[in-house]
């Protein structure tokens, strides 16, 4: 389903236009209001509050340090994309949105919200169900450890970690 955007309509239909999949274009319903981007931040924030100390924030979430080289942080897309603009006349873009790129051990990960992968491989992280989530709350890169915020106790129910963009800050 695709609500209000002509151009994702149009591109998904013709990126998957082999595949048997059928892309339906909705209109946005009347009186559907946009949120702001502050609210939306918001929102987001609370819930991801709630997720790791309860509606009451009555629960503990769990502190966890990891040797880096025990679990697999990616990223699925593969870094900045060029517009389709930017190319030369008749030229396609190489970008796969789908390609997973491992992520290194730096501070740019501190904060990040992961989600943990129930795969097995790499090739499987993409259709493997989601487990949980957990936060960065230190990197030591001199130890090449990873520090965790989880919402339980006990080891990572998988080794994949998927990195998306959001960051949360108590």
């Amino acid at each position: 389903l695709v609500m209000e955007r002509e151009r994702l309509h149009a591109d998904l239909t013709r990126d998957l236009a082999e595949e048997a999949v059928r892309i339906v274009k909705l209109p946005k319903s009347g009186g559907v209001v946009t949120r702001e981007g502050k609210l939306r931040r918001r929102t987001r924030d609370a819930r991801i509050r709630r997720y790791f100390y309860g509606p009451d924030g009555d629960l503990c979430p769990q502190q966890k340090v990891i040797d880096y080289h025990e679990i697999f942080v990616v990223r699925a897309g593969g870094g900045p994309q060029a517009p389709l603009s930017a190319l030369p006349i008749g030229a396609t873009s190489s970008h796969d949105p789908l390609r997973l790129e491992t992520v290194p051990l730096d501070t740019s990960l501190l904060h990040s919200v992961l989600a943990v992968s129930t795969a097995t491989t790499k090739a499987e992280v993409l259709s493997c169900p989601v487990a949980g989530f957990v936060i960065v709350a230190g990197v030591q890169l001199d130890a090449q450890r990873i520090e965790l915020l989880a919402p339980c106790s006990g080891p990572l129910p998988g080794k994949y970690l998927i990195l998306g963009s959001d960051k949360y800050v108590e």
